[in-house]
């Protein structure tokens, strides 16, 4: 798979069911021995949880520039586990159900990563995370 927007993650931004620049917007770390996560039919949270390896803190420093979403770069303390294969940005809500799938990431630096009990640093491009 490639970098995509969950499809259901689109429609529920459509759908105003968050927002970009005040909810609280996290990382996943996910092992696809775990869970593959399917873009086209996972909406929540709990539709690949099964594969968690990690979850960051909230997404700091969101913002929206000329139709494209950025945050600052994001560290995820001592972690460890199995290898990660993918990065997902979700709405937190503290409800698996509810938590909305919006951005999959398997493109990128030092993906596929094994973690070592060290820190993981996610360093977004600098262009922003993704555009529409």
């Amino acid at each position: 798979m490639a970098n995509a927007l969950y499809t259901l993650g689109k429609q529920n931004l459509l759908d105003k069911k968050f927002d970009l620049n005040t909810d609280d917007m996290r990382v996943v770390l996910t092992d696809h021995a775990g869970d593959t996560p399917n873009t086209a039919t996972d909406d929540a949270l709990d539709d690949i949880s099964a594969g968690t390896i990690a979850t960051s803190n909230s997404l700091d420093s969101p913002t929206i520039t000329n139709g494209t979403f950025d945050a600052a770069n994001e560290t995820l303390t001592a972690v460890s586990g199995a290898s990660v294969e993918s990065l997902t940005i979700y709405l937190h809500t503290g409800t698996p159900a509810t938590s909305f799938l919006l951005v999959y990431i398997d493109t990128g630096s030092n993906i596929p990563l094994t973690p070592n009990g060290g820190d993981v640093t996610i360093s977004w491009h600098a262009s922003g995370i993704f555009s529409i």
